[in-house]
């Protein structure tokens, strides 16, 4: 049950042990289906979708669009057998945002990126910021997007680099 859960969002058959546990522990809201899930399954279809377009062949920028067009697929199939819930039409339409204008070419400077995301929920749901989630969703990518305003990630600085970096970020998030 507790794996149902936290794949698709169903807890009906998680005791109420296990749910008092994890609101103990502050971890009950790994059982709502999030954006990071949506964004998962997109970043696999996006590999997979380009690994096998190379593989039959396909040269590089097909195989871009392959992937990210299978990446979009898979994240709307997710979507639709989690329920298609608020949090996850909101995830998904942000994420068509960043993967349409990854399939243009676009490099959308972060404020556009989020405006765009912004009005791509507003599109699906204009009731939208009436709920606490949008605005824990959107306020948390602008901080990130504040936090890593003008760093260039270094393709030099190696695993502990790049650690650091993340152990950086969830440090002052928190």
């Amino acid at each position: 049950a507790l794996v149902q859960a936290l794949v698709l969002g169903i807890t009906g058959a998680v005791p109420e042990a296990t749910r008092q546990t994890l609101r103990d522990s502050g971890t009950a809201h790994l059982l709502a289906i999030s954006g990071l899930h949506v964004t998962l399954l997109a970043g696999w279809g996006l590999w997979g979708g380009r690994t096998l377009a190379r593989a039959f062949g396909a040269e590089s920028g097909r195989a871009a669009a392959i992937g990210l067009v299978t990446g979009a697929l898979l994240a709307a199939a997710y979507a639709l057998l989690a329920g298609f819930g608020l949090p996850t039409r909101r995830a998904l339409a942000m994420l068509l945002v960043a993967l349409a204008a990854a399939y243009r070419l676009r490099a959308l400077t972060p404020g556009t990126a989020l405006a765009a995301a912004l009005l791509a929920v507003l599109a699906v749901d204009p009731l939208a910021p009436l709920a606490v989630g949008f605005w824990l969703s959107f306020g948390t990518v602008a901080a990130l997007l504040w936090l890593h305003a003008g760093r260039i990630r270094d393709e030099r600085a190696g695993r502990a680099g790049r650690l650091a970096a993340l152990l950086r970020t969830h440090c002052l998030l928190g």
